[in-house]
């Protein structure tokens, strides 16, 4: 699930999209899930994507806060087998779109394979069991409120660095930040960032061998006073060193 959420928040580097809200769901058959979503007055696009093994069973809907199903912008993403997702311009002109979204998502059983869904309607079949489907969903934007996130090693410790800005200029007031970590071999764990001069934030994380996957999140209040959420995953590998044991021969 690591590697699914990393995935999508590369191809939101690559695209200049800041992350909302990334967050990871398991669904058996007709099971829903709703992600809230906050959006301010900085962002500009909302882009909302699901990316799991069996996307094609998937049902994506996406409220405005008005409580308002949205269908797109005319830029919808193409459905397969292993993502869906839609795209929204936000038109402050006609309508409010800060506030909180909404978006469910929901496994249908009628969209299971032929023959899964043949079995759950024939009397005289055994049904055959729909396999769950797990996956991320990613809501990223275009937005002047941004997070980023460095990373760097230095004397046995993982150091992050975090600055938050809106339109270049850094959030302070009533801003938060805490890192998630997930080191190799232990138990997943939470440090907060501690805030700086220039608005930055940073943390020192203990380092082992192996690969240490750190989400940065940010919370808050826009300038205009809407709640935000910003996330940035980091990952970062320290080879494991082999020891030669010497025989001195004694």
């Amino acid at each position: 699930m690591v590697l699914l959420k990393f995935i999508l928040q590369v191809q939101g580097v690559l695209a200049e999209f800041q992350t909302l809200v990334d967050p990871v769901f398991s669904l058996g058959t007709d099971e829903v899930e709703e992600f809230d979503v906050d959006v301010t007055e900085c962002d500009q696009f909302l882009d909302v994507t699901v990316l799991a093994d069996g996307a094609d069973r998937l049902e994506l809907s996406v409220l405005d806060p008005g409580g308002i199903e949205r269908g797109g912008d005319g830029d919808e993403l193409h459905q397969t087998s292993y993502i869906v997702g839609r795209r929204f311009a936000l038109h402050r002109t006609r309508s409010r779109d800060e506030g909180r979204w909404r978006v469910r998502v929901r496994h249908s059983a009628e969209r299971a394979p032929e023959e899964t869904r043949d079995s759950l309607f024939d009397r005289g079949r055994e049904p055959m069991p729909v396999p769950a489907v797990s996956g991320a969903v990613a809501v990223r934007g275009v937005s002047t409120l941004r997070l980023a996130v460095t990373t760097a090693e230095s004397g046995g410790s993982l150091h992050v660095l975090a600055k938050l800005t809106v339109a270049g200029v850094p959030v302070s007031a009533g801003a938060h930040m805490l890192a998630v970590v997930s080191p190799p071999d232990s138990i997943q764990f939470v440090v907060p960032l501690v805030q700086g001069d220039g608005g930055r934030w940073t943390a020192a994380l203990p380092l082992g061998a192996g690969t240490h996957t750190v989400t940065v999140k940010a919370s808050g209040v826009s300038p205009l006073g809407h709640r935000f959420h910003r996330e940035e995953m980091r990952s970062y590998t320290t080879p494991r060193i082999a020891v030669t044991r010497v025989d001195s021969g004694r």
